[in-house]
């Protein structure tokens, strides 16, 4: 299956990482503090989840069925649409903790390290999505 993939296929490869480490990421900054913790994070995770698994379908998808085909394109969206949801849900809820780091509560090392744990999460599904779209562009395997 590997000598198949160009680089479209590659992205998506390092696409379901960043996501898989991203997820896991936010899984861990809810644990880290239980006065910080995620209000919905069963569907949080799962959907997180759920988005890695659609985006690994993608991939193997390509690899069986070539590019262009619309399981893989309806599995990129999902997962696109997966990342996003998992980082704005997790933002929005930390929001009035970053707003209290960054003004009254600066000492507060326990919520720092939740919020260096989540940026790095956001970040890791933005780096995935923004590699879904742009793998999406190109050829996943050769033909």
């Amino acid at each position: 299956m590997l000598k198949k993939l160009t680089i479209g296929g590659y992205l998506n490869a390092v696409a379901v990482m960043t996501g898989l480490i991203g997820v896991i990421l936010v899984i861990y900054g809810h644990m880290t503090s239980s006065a910080n913790a995620l209000v919905n994070f069963g569907v949080v995770a799962a959907l997180g989840f759920v988005g890695v698994a659609a985006t690994l379908v993608e991939l193997l998808s390509t690899a069986k069925l070539g590019n262009h085909n619309p399981l893989a394109a309806a599995c990129g969206l999902v997962g696109i649409a997966l990342y996003l949801y998992v980082i704005g849900t997790s933002a929005s809820q930390r929001i009035l903790m970053i707003a209290g780091l960054f003004s009254y509560n600066s000492m507060n090392t326990e919520g720092w390290r939740v919020f260096y744990i989540n940026v790095a999460a956001w970040v890791l599904l933005l780096v995935g999505a923004l590699l879904l779209v742009i793998s999406s562009f190109m050829r996943s395997v050769k033909e």
